[in-house]
C-alpha cells in the first residue's frame, strides 16, 4: 500500500488541480494497488454510508495534502497581486489578494467556486495560481451569493463560443463588477 500512497502523494503536488480530480486520481492508484495486492479487506465498507477503507482513505489523504498546499500558500496572494498589478489602489478599505472565483470559501459559496474552478481549468487558467483569477479586492465580499454570480457569468461567457478569451473578459469584469475590484 506504501507505492500507492507515495504514487498519491505525487499525483497531489499539483495543487493547481480542482480538488475533485486530485481525489479521483488518488482513488484509481490507490485502488490499484489494492487489487494488484489482492487485499480484499481494503474493499470493506465502513459505517460512513457504504464508502469504502480506500475511498475514505484516499479522500483523507486528498484533504491533508489540499490544506497543507493552502496553509503553505496563505497570506501570499497580497504579494502576488503586488508583483503582478503594483500596490493596491489607495481607495480601497482593508484591500487583500482575491480570487475571483474563490479558492475556497463558506459552505454555501463552495458549491459554486468549485464550478467555476472547473470551467477556468477547462481554457487553460489556472483557477488557484492564474493571473488571470487575482484582484486586489476589500477583504469583506466572500459571500455565496458572490460565488454564484461569478458561475453565472463564467458558465454564460464558457457556453458562448468565445472560448478562452471571452471566459477570461468575464472573469476580469466580474471582479470588478462584483468585487468592485482592480484591475
Amino acid at each position: 500500500m506504501a507505492g500507492g500512497r507515495a504514487a498519491a502523494k505525487v499525483a497531489l503536488k499539483g495543487i493547481a488541480k480542482p480538488l475533485e480530480q486530485l481525489l479521483k486520481e488518488c482513488e484509481e492508484v490507490i485502488a490499484k494497488d489494492v487489487v494488484t495486492a489482492g487485499r480484499e479487506v481494503a474493499t470493506t465498507s465502513t459505517r460512513a454510508g457504504g464508502e469504502s477503507v480506500l475511498e475514505r482513505t484516499a479522500r483523507q489523504e486528498a484533504r491533508e495534502a489540499y490544506n497543507a498546499s493552502s496553509q503553505a500558500l496563505k497570506g501570499t496572494w497580497g504579494d502576488r497581486a503586488r508583483k503582478l498589478f503594483g500596490n493596491p489602489p489607495s481607495w480601497m478599505d482593508r484591500p487583500h489578494g482575491h480570487h475571483i472565483a474563490f479558492q475556497a470559501g463558506s459552505e454555501a459559496a463552495a458549491p459554486y467556486a468549485a464550478k467555476s474552478r472547473e470551467i477556468l481549468a477547462t481554457f487553460g487558467i489556472d483557477p488557484i495560481q492564474g493571473k488571470e483569477n487575482l484582484i486586489w479586492a476589500t477583504n469583506a465580499s466572500h459571500s455565496a451569493a458572490n460565488a454564484r454570480e461569478v458561475l453565472s457569468r463564467l458558465t454564460e461567457a464558457a457556453n458562448s463560443g468565445g472560448g478562452r478569451d471571452a471566459v477570461v473578459n468575464a472573469l476580469r469584469k466580474a471582479g470588478r463588477d462584483v468585487f468592485d475590484g482592480w484591475p
